[in-house]
């Protein structure tokens, strides 16, 4: 049984992931998010600790061990082929939570992608869950997040790869 205010902020992410008010504002062209998410997947891991220390509530020095550890140097590492330890992946997916709230690093459409990217990829490749979304929530989201024309194709065969697995 989940305590209830994890059951709240659950509930709440997933009220944000779903808002349909929020579809039709766009402040970045679809260019510019296909530009940072890109960006976003090649972008070195080292520089970006103290941020993930910070969103973990965790200690610089652990999230080098962590990222050590996983073998990854970009967050496309992390997301690619293999199968990366599942601590790696919480920071991955705190990094982007954060942005779908309010300590915005990246805009929320990507971080949206990020989020359900990093879920699934724990949710197939993984035995620890890193969310207390369900899979069929997870999934459902995953799937609209694939309607998003400005995608790039590596994230689309990425995500699509995971819903099938």
């Amino acid at each position: 049984m989940k305590p209830r205010d994890q059951e709240r902020r659950s509930t709440k992410l997933l009220g944000a992931l779903l808002d349909p008010t929020q579809n039709g504002f766009h402040p970045w062209s679809a260019a510019d998010l296909t530009g940072i998410l890109r960006h976003f997947l090649s972008a070195p891991l080292g520089p970006e600790t103290d941020r993930l220390a910070e969103l973990s509530c965790m200690q610089a020095d652990q999230v080098c061990a962590i990222i050590k550890q996983s073998g990854a140097t970009t967050f496309q590492g992390l997301l690619g082929a293999g199968t990366p330890s599942s601590e790696a992946l919480h920071l991955t997916k705190n990094y982007a939570k954060a942005s779908i709230g309010s300590e915005a690093d990246l805009p929320r459409d990507v971080a949206r992608v990020v989020y359900l990217w990093t879920i699934l990829k724990a949710q197939v490749d993984t035995d620890a869950p890193i969310s207390s979304l369900s899979r069929q929530d997870v999934i459902l989201e995953a799937r609209r997040c694939l309607t998003s024309q400005w995608l790039p194709r590596e994230a689309v065969e990425a995500l699509r790869s995971l819903l099938e697995r």
